[in-house]
This record gives C-alpha cells, structure tokens and sequence, in this order.
C-alpha cells in the first residue's frame, strides 16, 4: 500500500507517474502534493511581481490576479527598497 502510495503521488501518467492513485490514501497525498505545488508557485509569483499597489499583473497559468498580502508588500532585509 505505501509502495502505491508513493508511486502514485503525481497523480497522472502525463505528469510522470508511474501509476494512478487507486486508494483513497494515495488520491489525498497526490492532492495535497498537487496543492502544495500550485501553493508555492502562487506563493513565488506574488513575490516577484514588481507591479505596484496591492495587486499582481495577470497570472496566465490561472487567468488572474492575485492580491498582495502584508507579507509580501515588506522588502526583504538589506534589500535597500523602501515601500
């Protein structure tokens, strides 16, 4: 069940998975790898997107734009940016 589980966590043959999820056990882990992922890639696009004010430019991968929390309208440390 583990071996199925691990083999299976990309979800789909396109995406390189050698088998798809055929265990409830296996569907959650691909699904929460699968949000972790798309979490991330949200997470960075915010954060090198140099459009000014409190909204990202588009995001074409999910047709929209993103509102710029607190956290990333803050420079990093030592970067000499001041907003």
């Amino acid at each position: 069940m583990i071996k199925h589980v691990i083999l299976a966590h990309h979800g789909q043959l396109e995406y390189g998975s050698p088998k798809r999820p055929k265990c409830l056990e296996a569907l959650i882990v691909h699904y929460i790898d699968d949000l972790d992922s798309k979490v991330n890639a949200i997470r960075m696009f915010i954060e090198q997107d140099q459009t000014p004010g409190r909204w990202t430019g588009l995001n074409r991968m999910y047709e929209r734009f993103f509102f710029k929390p607190d956290w990333a309208m803050t420079p990093p440390a030592g970067s000499g940016v001041d907003h």
